[in-house]
């Protein structure tokens, strides 16, 4: 709604979304802060965080819903389960339209509860109360209802509204907006009774589907019993050796088809609606969105733009990290100095960063880049320390005796024995990168998968949503699979060699 009323005030100006840079945000108090820092020249957010940017004096407020009324609403949803509920939704709708006859007629009396209910501070309340127009009886009368000569008011902005979004790509086709609708608020306030305007149909169930499921099913199932039950490998540890070369194929396959038993069990439940589509979508729902998006090039785009926030992000962390870990845990006068801040940042929360980062670094590429290091760099540093620390006593003693000085045992004792170790302390951290780099591309941000992932989530584009999950899934894997042969490459010398 904020971004189809900033499309109707640059309407009015003879401009168009193309004419200014969006920098889209999650909640209106990053928009605040984007804003108070300096990072944006304007901000679309509402109260009472207008109120907090204009008391630093910082800006003016250009245009407000009070000049654009209609267009950005509070609204009732339902689903068609609960439309069959008469009794319980008549009594909700009346007990809902009381509430806002004593707001209207009691201002100041209601401002406690509201603000008890949404842990605001009264203040606070008094502001965002001040702004809002209530909407009584006759108000949902007009918005709601149509008559012969003209639709709704509300059919006819969201049809707008509609256009727009299609226009933008965020929206793939127009809905029917006129069955979105009913007045049933309208009709039931003076009627004893009202008739639902939809039902729920139950899924049919595809015998076909189920059938090629359960086959593919048994099919994993089958190799899994071959593999390790008959063959007697269920209990074998893994680091048996001399396990026969077809006993050793059969386990291989198990590796290969566990993802599958569960993308079969997963296509199993939607073909049942089980797993309801609406909730979950199809196996083959999302491998045709995987492969239409893949085709257009936007998950490669997206993709990309998202790596390359990781390795630069990520890549500070490991060397800032690494550097001070092994400083701090061979080093008595570093550690004293670095521990004690070290494991304090730690237990702050790096999402908590966010609002400070926001107001320092803008909402622009650095901000990503930032999220990223301060989610991981500290965690590196610790972990670096206690790898150091578990440095073999008898390398130490060795070294010592043998006349070598504290910066040659550091150089020839604890960095290789650290090494593969601290390689793997990267690997680890890796993957919650992905994590905190999802947080930065939910805020102020226009391209990468986390974006994407956010958007598909936000106009229910579940299949989407699901391809998108798939690339992070990838990447991340195949991440994790280079610097592990890198590793081994680097620390060859440690690789133990299996007989």
């Amino acid at each position: 709604p904020s971004h189809y009323l900033l499309y109707k005030v640059l309407q009015e100006a003879k401009l168009t979304p193309a004419d200014v840079v969006q920098v889209k945000v999650e909640d209106p108090s990053s928009a605040g802060q984007a804003f108070v820092g300096g990072s944006v020249d304007a901000a679309v957010t509402w109260e009472p965080f207008i109120s907090s940017a204009r008391k630093t004096g910082k800006g003016k407020v250009l245009v407000t819903t009070r000049d654009y009324p209609g267009y950005v609403v509070d609204v009732l949803v339902v689903s068609p389960r609960l439309l069959q509920n008469q009794p319980l939704l008549q009594n909700f709708l009346r007990g809902w339209q009381k509430s806002v006859d004593y707001m209207i007629t009691h201002p100041k009396e209601c401002r406690k509860p509201i603000a008890d209910g949404f842990h605001m501070d009264i203040q606070d309340v008094e502001i965002m109360m001040a702004g809002l127009r209530l909407a009584d009886q006759a108000m949902n009368q007009k918005y709601l209802c149509k008559d012969a000569l003209r639709p709704a008011r509300l059919e006819s902005t969201l049809a707008d509204a509609g256009k727009f979004w299609k226009d933008q790509g965020i929206i793939k086709a127009l809905p029917d907006t006129s069955s979105m609708m009913t007045s049933v608020a309208i009709d039931s306030a003076n009627s004893a009774t009202f008739s639902p305007s939809a039902v729920t149909e139950r899924k049919k169930i595809d015998l076909l589907q189920v059938c090629a499921a359960l086959v593919v099913f048994v099919g994993c199932l089958t190799v899994f019993w071959l593999a390790l039950v008959k063959s007697g490998a269920a209990t074998t540890l893994t680091f048996s050796v001399g396990v026969p070369k077809q006993r050793s194929t059969l386990i291989s396959a198990v590796y290969w088809l566990s993802p599958l038993a569960m993308i079969a069990l997963w296509w199993i439940g939607c073909a049942t609606d089980v797993l309801p589509s609406k909730f979950i979508p199809a196996p083959q729902a999302v491998l045709t969105s995987l492969f239409t998006l893949t085709l257009n090039g936007t998950l490669l785009k997206e993709g990309l733009i998202s790596f390359s926030r990781i390795v630069i992000g990520f890549s500070a962390a490991s060397m800032v990290g690494v550097a001070v870990g092994l400083a701090a845990g061979s080093f008595l006068a570093a550690k004293q100095l670095i521990t004690p801040i070290n494991s304090f940042l730690r237990y702050i929360p790096p999402t908590a960063f966010v609002a400070l980062l926001i107001v320092y670094c803008g909402v622009d590429e650095l901000f990503k880049y930032a999220v990223v290091f301060v989610g991981v760099v500290f965690f590196v540093v610790q972990m670096v320390i206690d790898v150091v620390e578990d440095t073999e006593t008898g390398y130490l003693e060795m070294a010592m005796t043998s006349g070598l000085s504290n910066w040659g045992i550091f150089l020839q004792v604890i960095l290789p024995a650290a090494g593969p170790r601290v390689f793997d302390v990267l690997r680890i951290n890796l993957s919650a990168t992905w994590t905190f780099l999802v947080v930065a591309e939910l805020i102020g941000s226009e391209q990468g998968l986390g974006h994407f992932v956010a958007i598909s989530q936000r106009f229910l584009r579940l299949d989407d949503l699901f391809a998108g999950i798939i690339v992070f899934g990838i990447i991340g894997l195949s991440t994790d699979l280079l610097l592990q042969r890198v590793g081994e490459r680097l620390f060859a010398w440690q690789q133990t060699t299996k007989h």
